[in-house]
């Protein structure tokens, strides 16, 4: 029970309060003196374009604090980048103001988190409540981490935007954006490995000195990945055109003579079936009668008879059309032209309802 910590575990245990110390310790600094830059380095950040100002609930908050304290250097020739050479402008003049405050430890942490590249690290291999195995995906470079609380949630294959720091023998992870990035999102990682690489003209082995000249780069694609991983999913339909219902009202001469013409939409169904549930006037002519505009089989459901398309309502002397998209409302559109002329459908409106609308009508009903 009271087995002595190894060496390892020692420095281990040391780093991790030294750490927590040492963010506490430059946080107090960075409030009075810099608290007034907070938003202009939000906008750094985001390279100028934040989809709106920093809140405490933004998840990007994880990676954006330690880049204010540790990278964040408007003093550099582009405005966002942050100079990883020297390290960012609040922990420069915190090191200088309270050096000789800090343990030897604390400096050697504040100087690797001010000068270690954030870059983009696949996992290979975990050990629940020891650490993790890594590779770097820029410089294809592999390294052990000792990180007991990030074990829990990491996933071999995941990949982490993050910083690693070596102090004292032992790597841990100093910060880490908050998103897991799938490995399907990997060839991101290395597409932006090869701009990196003949950047220079020289397609050699990335350095870790390069990942510090391109920090900017880097930090772009994370956020582009992010924005993805973000981003609502896109409904489509089986032709995998954006949905959002499109329903096109015309009028019409006949009713009749508008279902005799557009009966053969409904693909292998024989009109005495499309008017089952037909309605007739007193004097025994149609005037009403629904049915849907059918293709045969499906392209993406081989196993389908059939595909529905759309819906046409004919009432009266109105034809109103429906599709789940503006491309088939499009095609709809120009068959119904097509087959009962202009003069024979006039076009009167389309009404569009966006697929976020429809989102909106279905949760409501389902409540």
């Amino acid at each position: 029970m009271n087995k002595p910590l190894s060496p390892e575990e020692t420095i281990k245990k040391e780093l991790n309060a030294v750490s927590e110390q040492m963010r506490t310790k430059i946080l107090e600094f960075a409030g009075p003196n810099f608290g007034d830059q907070f938003e202009q380095a939000w906008e750094d950040f985001h390279f100028g374009d934040p989809d709106g100002p920093s809140s405490p609930s933004n998840l990007n908050n994880a990676i954006f604090i330690p880049f204010f304290l540790f990278l964040w250097d408007p003093e550099a020739s582009n405005p966002g980048k942050s100079d990883n050479h020297r390290g960012g402008l609040i922990a420069r003049r915190f090191l200088l103001d309270r050096s000789s405050l800090l343990t030897e430890m604390e400096r050697q942490l504040l100087r690797s988190s001010m000068t270690q590249p954030v870059t983009f690290y696949e996992i290979l291999s975990v050990r629940l409540n020891e650490g993790f195995s890594a590779r770097n995906i820029l410089t294809n470079t592999n390294l052990e981490v000792r990180e007991r609380a990030a074990t829990a949630d990491l996933v071999k294959g995941d990949i982490v935007y993050a910083q690693m720091c070596p102090v004292g023998g032992i790597t841990t992870m100093n910060f880490h954006a908050p998103l897991r990035i799938p490995p399907r999102m990997k060839s991101a990682v290395i597409e932006l490995r090869q701009i990196l690489q003949e950047a220079d003209g020289d397609p050699r082995p990335l350095s870790e000195q390069d990942l510090q000249r391109f920090e900017e780069d880097i930090r772009e694609r994370y956020l582009e990945i992010y924005d993805q991983i973000m981003a609502p999913p896109v409904l489509v339909n089986t032709d995998g055109d954006p949905l959002g219902i499109h329903t096109m009202t015309f009028d019409i001469a006949s009713p009749q003579a508008a279902f005799d013409a557009l009966a053969p939409l409904a693909a292998d169904v024989p009109k005495e079936a499309l008017l089952h549930n037909a309605e007739y006037d007193s004097a025994g002519a149609l005037s009403k009668v629904e049915f849907d505009w059918l293709k045969r089989g499906n392209r993406k459901f081989k196993s389908w008879e059939n595909t529905v398309l759309g819906k046409l309502r004919i009432s009266g002397n109105t034809l109103v059309a429906e599709a789940n998209s503006e491309e088939r409302a499009r095609r709809l559109r120009k068959e119904i032209e097509k087959r009962l002329g202009r003069t024979g459908a006039i076009h009167r409106s389309t009404d569009i309802k966006p697929a976020k609308e429809m989102l909106e009508m279905a949760r409501q009903k389902g409540q």
